[in-house]
């Protein structure tokens, strides 16, 4: 009886070190709580939290002259009862508030392309698209002056739900 325990108590250890050595998800670290974004929205499965960086944070992250080209916000996303959820950078849009215009975020690869110096942080740090119960962060880059107003919103349509969160 002990000799079939051993293998299973072996393995069990293995697993639960491959799960805390494996790589990070692409990305950023996100947030310890969605509540430390400037903007949240939540359902009863899932949360999301973002933030409308500064110039000098866009210019601080991804060099010089990255600010004029685009409007960079962060994003985490957070699944509050452990349940799978998808990330698609897809799903996310700037608006004027009641405004029907939407923009949706440039492609990282695109962003990279058009900007051979920061190329190699935007696509780190973009938004990962995965399918996960973990948390995740990233960034959406959306072309600057896209949205002509001084609100904005970001409108989050995945998972089955629909979240609208004031940037400013």
């Amino acid at each position: 009886m002990k000799a079939a325990i051993l293998p299973l108590v072996a393995l069990s250890g293995w697993l639960c070190a491959a799960e805390r050595t494996s790589p990070e998800t692409p990305g950023i670290p996100p947030k310890p709580s969605r509540a430390e974004y400037d903007a949240t929205g939540f359902t009863e499965s899932l949360a999301v939290g973002a933030s409308l960086l500064t110039p000098a944070q866009v210019r601080a992250l991804f060099g010089p002259g990255m600010d004029r080209v685009y409007m960079v916000v962060e994003v985490g996303c957070y699944s509050k009862d452990r349940t799978p959820f998808a990330v698609r950078q897809a799903d996310f849009a700037l608006r004027p508030p009641k405004s029907p215009a939407r923009v949706t975020p440039e492609a990282p690869a695109e962003v990279a392309r058009k900007n051979g110096p920061a190329a190699a942080r935007v696509v780190a740090a973009a938004l990962p698209e995965v399918r996960t119960t973990r948390a995740v962060a990233g960034y959406l880059f959306f072309p600057a002056g896209a949205v002509p107003s001084s609100a904005i919103e970001l409108d989050y349509q995945g998972n089955g739900t629909w979240l609208t969160l004031p940037l400013r």
